[in-house]
């Protein structure tokens, strides 16, 4: 996977996210922290050097190691969302990747 398969525009996933939420769930959530959690899947990406590479390489993510990651950058950033909303938002970004041909 290479950085450019990711560059592509944040507000389509952003609105991709926010229309398959609960009302319920827009109350505790806003599209800024969306757009947070987009930059620390990357920045979780970049970390582990999945951004390097061959376009054919297969890559398996360790999910709960993301899941764990970008749940301490929201507890660092003083951000706070229950872990289902999280993991909603994670599936979502994953649901609307595969849907694109981001993966």
């Amino acid at each position: 996977m290479l950085m450019e398969d990711l560059l592509f525009d944040d507000t389509e996933t952003i609105n991709y996210i926010w229309e398959r939420l609960e009302d319920s769930e827009k109350k505790c959530i806003n599209k800024s922290l969306i757009q947070d959690i987009l930059d620390y899947i990357l920045d979780f990406y970049e970390e582990k050097g999945y951004l390097e590479g061959d376009d054919d390489d297969e890559i398996a993510i360790p999910e709960e190691e993301l899941f764990q990651f970008i749940k301490e950058k929201l507890e660092l950033s003083g951000d706070t969302i229950t872990e289902n909303l999280l993991e909603k938002v994670l599936d979502l970004e994953y649901q609307f990747s595969e849907e694109n041909g981001v993966f």
